[in-house]
């Protein structure tokens, strides 16, 4: 897997906001679904997406598609990343982030934003 992204959507968004993440995700699996290879960096309050422990919450309306669109990014060669920084500030290790989703760090993301198409919410 190259690191040649075609799409960078950087969320911030957590479980109080819904909608952002949902946007968010909606667009990055659209991406993905239509062959563009993508990234989504998850960061600050979104670092709860990447969490075993999300799975298990019913109290988040769409959890399910949610998730489900972290795995349509994944299935099309694409990457879901969190912020290491924002993993470390909840209490996050390698056994709390969910399989699949890869540690990331926010210079490589704002490195990329020169030369890569980037969303942010």
């Amino acid at each position: 897997m190259t690191d040649e992204f075609e799409l960078q959507v950087i969320l911030a968004n957590g479980p109080a906001d819904v909608n952002a993440a949902k946007t968010a995700h909606a667009i990055a699996a659209t991406a993905a679904l239509l062959q563009k290879r993508v990234l989504l960096f998850l960061m600050n309050d979104a670092a709860e997406w990447a969490m075993t422990d999300i799975e298990s919450r019913d109290d988040i309306a769409e959890l399910k598609n949610l998730l489900e669109f972290q795995d349509d990014v994944r299935a099309a060669d694409g990457r879901v990343e969190v912020c290491s920084a924002s993993a470390e500030a909840i209490g996050a290790d390698g056994g709390t982030i969910r399989d699949g989703i890869a540690i990331g760090q926010l210079p490589g993301v704002m490195s990329r934003a020169v030369t890569v198409q980037t969303l942010t919410f």
